[in-house]
């Protein structure tokens, strides 16, 4: 994409990057052009409501049917400015870009106060983007309160990108010795409402991913495939373990949307944006991250165990069936599976199934029918 064909409109966007997605698969790095066009989708919804979280959500999906490494920055970029929140946030250009360091399965950041403010130490990952403003998950070893502490402009330092989602490559950053002002610092909040938006940005990046390769092997199944040579037909679309298989995929894809859009609809039934815990004063008998905690939202923890552990072997069944053609450089099939694999890698589930078990929560998710 050149800088004088960065569109100006969502739509435009998805249309745009659709026309060179497999030349980008091959490429580690987004152009700056590339960045320009994703801000304009970025900039297009508030993660400060329920209902701009819950369109982004559905955003981040409908760009991971094209391409899995652009809806990894977006996701990433709206996971961390909803949890800068907009007292850390400011509004800010919508081409600041935010990345975060609240990544499952890793300690938070170490913070200590001092009179001029909160005085960060440790190594932690980051998640892929553009890092204009970095928002640390931080703690505090003295009390053991959560800290949420924005830095401008952090050195981070990225890894080499994997074979798949090839612009989201790993990255760390060093934060000892980093002093944030007190002004940039909020207390880590006192609900679970951040983390399952995470989770369900990650569930819908998934459920774009399969979205956009049943679309494009379907595609290559009536237009390029041939028939098995034993099946007794004449088009491979006729062939009817072909039929069953593709059959089989349609109709699980069809229980993740669903699980899906109960998650979506989870982000958005509440109004006004989700509580921040307030600083603990003198005379506070409660930690505010510890009082009274809920268990972890149904809706997301199914939708992201579903999706985690059935795409990649729906992809790979259906792939098993086309035969090795699909992996073909025009038609590149195998670039979905390497998108989700990678992502499942790096991006696991923050809540398992057992997390449910003792939360007691035995029910169905909410707008999902037995």
């Amino acid at each position: 994409m050149t800088p004088t064909a960065v569109p100006t409109r969502p739509d435009d966007v998805l249309t745009a990057l659709a026309s060179g997605v497999i030349r980008r698969d091959r490429t580690a790095e987004p152009e700056p052009a590339d960045l320009a066009a994703l801000a304009v989708l970025t900039g297009s919804v508030d993660v400060d409501t329920p209902a701009g979280r819950a369109g982004s959500a559905r955003q981040v999906r409908a760009l991971a049917r094209i391409d899995a490494s652009a809806a990894q920055l977006v996701a990433a970029h709206h996971a961390a400015r909803a949890l800068a929140g907009p007292e850390l946030a400011g509004g800010g250009h919508p081409a600041t870009w935010y990345a975060h360091t609240a990544v499952p399965g890793h300690p938070a950041v170490r913070g200590t106060w001092r009179a001029d403010g909160l005085l960060l130490s440790g190594t932690a990952p980051v998640t892929p983007g553009g890092r204009d403003r970095l928002v640390v998950d931080a703690v505090t070893p003295a009390d053991g309160r959560p800290v949420v502490a924005v830095v401008d402009a952090a050195a981070v330092r990225s890894g080499p990108a994997a074979f798949g989602q090839r612009w989201a490559a790993p990255a760390t950053v060093d934060l000892d010795g980093v002093l944030v002002p007190a002004d940039r610092t909020r207390p880590g909040a006192a609900d679970r409402t951040w983390r399952a938006y995470d989770e369900t940005l990650h569930a819908a990046l998934d459920l774009g991913v399969l979205d956009g390769f049943l679309t494009a092997a379907r595609d290559f199944l009536l237009h390029h495939a041939r028939p098995w040579h034993e099946s007794g037909t004449d088009t491979a679309s006729r062939d009817p373990h072909a039929i069953a298989v593709f059959g089989h995929a349609y109709a699980q894809r069809q229980a993740l949307d669903r699980l899906v859009a109960a998650a979506i609809h989870a982000l958005a039934p509440a109004t006004g944006t989700p509580p921040t815990a307030a600083w603990p004063t003198a005379d506070s008998t409660a930690r505010p991250d510890t009082a009274a905690e809920p268990g972890p939202p149904r809706a997301a923890v199914l939708a992201r165990w579903y999706a985690h552990h059935r795409i990649g072997q729906i992809v790979s069944a259906v792939i098993g069936v086309l035969g090795a053609s699909g992996t073909a450089g025009r038609f590149a099939l195998d670039r979905y599976w390497r998108d989700f694999r990678t992502h499942a890698l790096r991006q696991p589930p923050y809540w398992t199934l057992a997390d449910l078990d003792r939360s007691g929560d035995a029910g169905p998710a909410e707008g999902v029918d037995r």
